[in-house]
């Protein structure tokens, strides 16, 4: 293990270094030992050298493929309506690295979590400590971080979205109450494998024995695997059907609804998110909050979870980056969608016979000829793109694609498609396609292309997003 020297922590206290930056450093320091597999370890190891403190307040896990985090936000803000003292935990961040760790909308804060940063530090030398699995890497530091920061805060409950897959991720080794698990779709196919059946086995390695499991995944191999996992772990099972809700108004992208529980009917419903596909991620979210509300796993307060609150919940949740208009002049939506099931969801909400410009950086082993279809099926007119690259210092999976091998991608489809006559080419125009290295010079130059009767489009990763919107001349949040 090569080691380093203490680091100056007032380059984070006053913003002129990023945590991850720092994390990431201790994470290179150890990667021959490195596996991904046994991230699960590594957590668990360092979470006991705190005394595991996720042991003293009940936890809600949340997997799948798209609509964790919307779902996390959604149901953080209902429990909070409900005057609940409320710990979140979701990832990548947009706003900054803090945001990351919060309770009850508040950021853990520099100093708190420099603190927590010498302790890692002071453990990563220690000695007495050998690390045989490898040092927890940024994202299960950050778990473990939030796991005891949620004790201090004597939070009432706390909500971990899972990282990536599931049966492996760092947040799986913390006792969940009540899993979630969205849908499941394609994604990370070099760590999760190439079929819906594989990653359905890592997505349901969330479920706990004897305790809830709540999905919305109609898919049937992952609705049978699931099944299955539960009966197995005597875990209850309970089936949202996303799909049944009555759609009301669409105004501004901003959707209006009514939908049945078991418990509720709840009518005229306006979620503050934006875009038709978060009415699903609400509606699993009031599942969730009726459930919480019905268990002895869970301390809430004489019951103060209603169907009032969960409509408050609903209607005042927030998260950027989802459906999101950063500009009226040019006209530019910004959407995390990262895909195909995340892409199917975008182009669902937008008019159907535009003219496009897209900025698209996409990370690496994301299913890309399947979102350039999803895209080009769903929405005819003019499209023109610019692929760019977003850099990510840390975690090594999560490294973008380069832009040249996306252009390549796509034009290779575009020949596919035509060789094999598909018909939607014969309502689609490929206007100019552009290689941007430099993600900010990308936005720039969308920003200057972005004509009165277009619309200006930046997705394909949050890690994009989140790189581009923390530059002081591009801030939006």
């Amino acid at each position: 293990m090569n080691e380093i020297l203490l680091p100056d922590f007032s380059n984070i206290l006053y913003n002129r270094e990023n945590p991850a930056i720092f994390l990431g450093k201790l994470e290179k320091a150890n990667t021959n030992t490195f596996r991904y597999d046994s991230g699960l370890k590594r957590t668990a190891e360092l979470l006991s050298l705190w005394n595991n403190p996720q042991d003293n307040y009940p936890i809600v896990l949340i997997g799948g493929t798209a609509g964790k985090g919307s779902t996390a936000t959604i149901l953080n803000s209902i429990l909070q309506e409900s005057g609940l003292n409320v710990g979140l935990f979701t990832s990548p961040t947009i706003i900054n690295f803090y945001e990351q760790i919060q309770v009850n909308g508040n950021f853990i804060t520099p100093h708190e979590l420099v603190e927590y940063l010498k302790s890692i530090h002071n453990l990563h030398y220690n000695k007495d400590i050998t690390w045989d699995n490898g040092f927890p890497t940024r994202f299960e530091s950050m778990c473990s971080i939030a796991a005891d920061y949620f004790h201090k805060k004597n939070v009432d409950i706390g909500i971990f979205e899972v990282g990536l897959g599931g049966k492996f991720d760092a947040t799986n080794v913390l006792p969940a109450k009540l899993s979630i698990i969205t849908n499941v779709d394609l994604e990370h196919m070099q760590i999760l494998g190439n079929t819906i059946k594989e990653i359905s086995k890592h997505k349901a390695g969330i479920i706990k024995n004897n305790k809830m499991t709540i999905t919305a995944s109609s898919n049937k191999i992952t609705k049978s695997i699931i099944k299955s996992e539960c009966k197995r772990k005597n875990s209850e099972y309970i089936y949202v059907d996303t799909d049944s809700y009555k759609y009301i108004d669409n105004k501004n992208f901003t959707a209006k609804y009514s939908f049945n529980t078991k418990c509720n009917n709840y009518e005229n419903i306006k979620c503050n998110l934006k875009g038709e596909y978060q009415i699903k991620n609400a509606m699993l979210a009031c599942v969730a909050a009726e459930s919480i509300s019905l268990s002895n796993d869970f301390k809430t307060k004489n019951n103060t979870i209603s169907k009032d609150t969960i409509i408050r919940g609903i209607e005042k949740a927030y998260l950027p980056a989802r459906m999101e208009v950063y500009s009226n002049n040019p006209y530019i939506i910004v959407d995390g969608a990262h895909n195909p099931c995340k892409m199917q969801a975008f182009a669902n909400c937008l008019p159907k016979n535009m003219k496009y410009r897209w900025l698209i950086s996409i990370t690496a082993g994301k299913n890309v000829e399947q979102m350039f279809k999803i895209l080009f099926e769903t929405l005819q007119g003019e499209h023109s793109f610019i692929f760019t690259a977003h850099n990510i210092e840390t975690d090594y999976y999560l490294h973008s694609i380069q832009p040249s091998k996306l252009k390549d991608e796509l034009d290779t489809f575009i020949d596919n498609e035509k060789r094999n006559k598909n018909i939607i080419f014969d309502e689609i125009a490929i206007g100019k396609i552009t290689i941007e290295e430099n993600p900010y010079d990308a936005f720039n130059l969308l920003k200057r292309q972005v004509l009165d009767d277009e619309i200006g489009i930046v997705t394909g990763s949050l890690y994009l997003i989140s790189q581009l919107f923390n530059d002081n001349d591009i801030r939006k949040w």
